[in-house]
């Protein structure tokens, strides 16, 4: 770094931060000067360079050139040999995480209010992760957060009656886009035991219709697909996107806050209540009428044992009674037939009465006394 004058700084871009800052280059060049307070100079693939301006002070946390005595280059060798000295890693460590913090500082006077919003909502979500290589708000760390919770179960969920259960193309697509312009929620390494993160995510689904999170680079054997499946398991959403950088979920529309779905639960366990209590009370009136006065008078039709004059009187009336039917069957068919006897007589009566005697023929041929 110069002193007392401006410098330019070469800055690596992965490819998390080309997604994120999107295929636009003058949307990417906005982002990283609104991020950085800089002027981005020129950029060339993954490399950038961008000018610090004139008014650049460096972090709080850093003594300047100043407050240094002596040559800087020999104070800065003197503070490396002391820090390797002193505990290797710790030292690295502590380092790591007053960068990390010194960084979110400085990010929160860069944020915009979507950000600040969403970066006090992930502070009760669960630790940081704080080797995050992209920009804007640190995601949550979701490898530190719990692989087991004790009694865990899907949460409730309830459809609105008239609304179909399945996404459209036109909603999968804005949910894409809104999803796309979102900063990542949490940073996922591990295969599988998400039961903290899914708690995590059900409870950030009540401020944000879908969460977006990102899959850590560079950890050996990690399978999206088997992320995604127990994710989608534990939660019950929707999955939106998935490949090897990212997983989004959406929380889908038959989605119930844990206010209402605690007030749900509550609703159910008091009308079992009052089922219990009505079915006790229709068993307490049935014992009641069994038990009565009239116990034993009341004899089955059937399933008892009957005796032989029983028997033969039973007999007889079924003997008795199909005599009878047999002799009504033939009183209808005599009175059929004397009622055909009557109606042919009358018509009969009718065509008799109707018939005239010819005259003689006037034409009859006149017979000789010979013929």
């Amino acid at each position: 770094m110069e002193e007392g004058g401006a410098c330019k700084t070469y800055v690596p871009r992965s490819s998390s931060s080309r997604y994120e800052d999107g295929s636009s280059d003058c949307r990417a060049y906005s982002n990283d000067q609104r991020r950085t307070g800089g002027l981005v100079l020129w950029r060339s693939g993954s490399i950038m360079v961008v000018y610090r301006g004139a008014n650049y002070d460096g972090p709080a946390s850093r003594p300047g050139p100043s407050e240094i005595p002596g040559d800087s280059m020999s104070a800065r060798d003197a503070f490396a040999n002391e820090s390797v000295s002193r505990n290797g890693e710790n030292a690295i460590s502590t380092l790591e995480k007053t960068e990390a913090m010194t960084r979110i500082a400085l990010d929160g006077d860069t944020m915009n209010e979507e950000e600040i919003e969403c970066n006090r909502l992930l502070d009760d979500l669960g630790p940081r992760f704080e080797e995050w290589w992209g920009t804007g708000v640190l995601p949550v760390d979701a490898d530190l957060l719990p692989q087991k919770i004790p009694d865990y179960k899907t949460p409730l969920r309830l459809l609105p009656s008239g609304m179909r259960s399945h996404l459209t193309d036109a909603e999968m697509t804005n949910l894409r886009k809104l999803a796309k312009s979102l900063p990542c929620h949490f940073a996922l390494g591990r295969n599988r035991n998400h039961q903290g993160l899914a708690a995590a995510i059900i409870k950030l689904w009540e401020k944000s219709l879908v969460t977006k999170i990102d899959v850590k680079r560079g950890i050996q054997n990690t399978n999206n697909k088997l992320m995604s499946q127990e994710l989608k398991n534990l939660t019950g959403g929707t999955l939106l996107l998935r490949n090897k950088y990212y997983i989004v979920i959406y929380r889908g529309k038959d989605f119930l806050p844990s206010t209402v779905a605690a007030a749900l639960l509550e609703r159910q366990h008091m009308m079992k209540q009052v089922q219990d209590i009505e079915e006790k009370v229709r068993r307490r009136e049935i014992e009641e009428v069994l038990s009565g006065h009239n116990e034993g008078q009341v004899h089955a039709r059937w399933g008892r044992e009957i005796s032989d004059e029983e028997r033969q009187k039973m007999i007889d009336e079924a003997s008795k009674s199909k005599s009878i039917r047999l002799v009504k069957k033939i009183e209808h068919k005599l009175a059929m037939a004397q009622a055909k006897k009557l109606r042919a007589e009358t018509l009969l009566s009718k065509v008799e009465a109707s018939m005239i005697p010819a005259s003689p023929d006037d034409d009859q041929e006149i017979l000789t006394e010979e013929e």
